[in-house]
């Protein structure tokens, strides 16, 4: 066998075992065939225009073979393209007998062979294998080859094969070939050569990720689990050398994955890259709330509290809400949400010692309010770790245990009603200011591997600042304030250096 047919038959060896993967991206669309008509074998295909009607041509007339082979490659269903095929093209043209002439139509150059003592050359080809990056191919591929040879009196034979090689970013973690995602869940990838992951030695990887502001991760330290963190702040995100890439998305949006790949196999760097689009779950939230008021009258008070003397039903601030994860999730399995308040105490009584002396260290210094997450004022709710189901089935669930008190308003999930006690001796002068500021987050954790990201996040604060003066009946107001407002969708994490114990007003 010459050596034409030989790296012919090897190389048909490979497309065959490309279609048979379905690991590739592409699929050849038929046949590759000869538009001017005539035979082929097996994968490597003789586009011959023969005039002695022989596969081979040759006998006692002119033979010659002549033709275009086009190769039709077209996406699997629900594949993306690669962002990069390199085209294995190989062609080979020759004659045996009378001299001819012959071109493989890669530009290789024309050889013959002359035997020894003889004058006429009795063999001449052209052949070689010319691979062709091409850097976002599309939805299809069209390879085309055109191999021509003729003898005047001998044999002829002309044949091609085309086979892709495919590199890609394939991405983990995400919903569907979309490359769809949500907000928080774990976002990876590696590369990929004809569906095999690449981590070969000399090997390069520099990773990156654009939009929907990601993150390396969201810590809470801890005093003692699961509650009374002290410490919290956001690990960034940075660019990434190893095979692997992995980040956490903070914001809805579409994002694009980089990588620029060093194939120490292929001799090549390669710029990669994916797209996908981060979605976030559809959430409501609001809250009302009351003035303070003093418990259990002015004229007898043992504290100043935001409520509603009298009430049947908590008041305070009282928040509601829900939050529902795509459906498009729904496999996946539920999310979950909760609430992450921050303080920023300003207390005093009497505005001097010794009165206020447990007040003066931490007032004014932002601290996160009791736990992570919050812990409402009614105490049990859905489950010890204070967080609420966000169903990816369409449907918003109410969390479970609060509703079956009938003093508590239908769709609120945690109420806060701080107070702070004064001094009330008869025949004295006494005042009392409490002017607590709170910047409230809610908090959602995305189905699987995951991290918390905030969806919303409002302030708030109650102010009541008061005094009895001597020979009065009754404390009077100087100022009796609450109000709340929304800020902002997807904030940046809420962190925090302290955590403030509100039963003792200590910083842990």
């Amino acid at each position: 066998m010459d050596m034409t047919k030989k790296l012919l038959l090897i190389l048909s060896s490979l497309f065959l075992g490309q279609l048979a993967d379905a690991q590739y991206a592409y699929q050849l669309v038929s046949p590759p065939k000869n538009p001017s008509g005539g035979a082929y074998s097996g994968l490597w295909y003789a586009p011959y225009t023969l005039n002695n009607g022989s596969y081979s041509g040759g006998g006692p007339g002119p033979a010659t073979c002549s033709g275009t082979v086009t190769y039709l490659y077209t996406l699997r269903p629900g594949m993306n393209a690669p962002s990069v095929v390199i085209e294995n093209r190989t062609s080979s043209a020759n004659w045996v007998g009378q001299p001819g002439t012959a071109d493989d139509g890669l530009n290789d150059p024309y050889q013959t062979f002359t035997p020894p003592g003889g004058t006429v050359p009795i063999n001449g080809w052209s052949n070689g294998s010319h691979p062709l990056t091409v850097p976002n191919p599309g939805s299809t591929v069209t390879v085309s080859i055109s191999p021509k040879s003729s003898s005047p009196g001998g044999t002829c034979s002309a044949g091609v094969s085309v086979s892709l090689t495919e590199i890609a970013i394939q991405l983990t973690g995400v919903a569907d070939s979309a490359n769809d995602i949500m907000i928080g869940q774990r976002l990876g990838g590696n590369v990929i050569i004809n569906g095999v992951v690449q981590n070969n030695t000399g090997d390069t990887f520099n990773w990156n990720v654009s939009g929907d502001n990601p993150f390396g991760a969201y810590i809470v330290k801890t005093n003692l689990a699961p509650v009374n963190p002290d410490s919290s702040y956001v690990q960034p995100y940075v660019p990434q050398t190893t095979p692997s890439f992995w980040a956490y998305l903070r914001t809805p949006g579409s994002y694009t994955v980089t990588c620029q790949y060093y194939s120490a196999a292929l001799g090549q760097t390669f710029s990669l890259s994916a797209t996908g689009f981060a979605y976030a779950p559809s959430c409501s939230w609001g809250a009302y709330m009351v003035l303070p008021s003093f418990v259990p009258n002015a004229t007898t008070p043992t504290k100043v509290e935001l409520t509603t003397v009298g009430s049947p039903t908590p008041t305070g601030i009282v928040f509601s809400g829900s939050v529902t994860t795509p459906a498009l999730f729904t496999s996946q399995g539920s999310g979950w949400w909760s609430q992450v308040q921050l303080i920023t105490p300003d207390r005093a009584k009497d505005g001097t010692v010794p009165h206020d002396t447990r007040y003066s260290p931490v007032n004014g210094t932002q601290a996160l309010d009791t736990s992570f997450p919050y812990e409402t004022a009614w105490g049990d709710i859905y489950d010890f770790s204070h967080t609420y189901e966000a169903p990816a089935d369409g449907t918003s669930i109410n969390p479970g245990g609060i509703e079956a008190n009938p003093a508590i308003p239908p769709g609120a999930i945690w109420m806060d009603a701080p107070a702070q006690s004064l001094i009330n001796t008869v025949g004295a002068a006494h005042s009392v200011v409490a002017f607590d500021s709170f910047h409230v987050y809610m908090m959602y954790y995305p189905p699987g591997a995951a991290q918390y990201v905030p969806l919303k996040d409002l302030n708030w604060y109650w102010k009541a600042d008061a005094h009895i003066n001597v020979g009065d009946p009754a404390w009077s107001w100087d100022a009796n304030e609450a109000q709340w407002s929304f800020l902002s969708n997807y904030p940046a994490h809420p962190t925090w250096q302290h955590r403030l114990d509100t039963s003792f007003w200590t910083f842990s």
